[in-house]
């Protein structure tokens, strides 16, 4: 980091209570052009969806031992559950739905 001289404090940096105005360097920030958001490349684009998931304590105990056990992630145990339930309960449950991977039995 960079040895910055600030100054030394001095009585001339107080002022009675109500009659405070802002510095020159605070207006020089305040009035500054924001940058247009720039973006992103192509490479730079996550394929993969954040997803919050709450727990009760027992469920929560249960997926850290068996992730523990087979020395897996718990991202890699949660996300092969999903496809599981995906491929396999969605297609059955929602039989007319292909967009899901249902299939129609005419």
């Amino acid at each position: 980091m960079a040895n910055v001289n600030l100054g030394a404090a001095s009585g001339a940096l107080l002022t009675r209570k109500g009659h405070a105005t802002p510095s020159v360097l605070e207006n020089a920030i305040r009035t500054r052009t924001p940058r247009a958001p720039r973006k992103p490349d192509a490479t730079e684009i996550n394929p993969y969806a954040r997803v919050s998931l709450r727990l009760e304590s027992q469920e929560n105990f249960r997926l850290r031992m068996y992730s523990a056990q087979t020395q897996r992630s718990l991202q890699d145990v949660i996300s092969d559950a999903l496809s599981e339930y995906l491929n396999r309960v969605i297609p059955d449950s929602v039989p007319d739905c292909t967009c899901i991977g249902g299939h129609n039995r005419d």
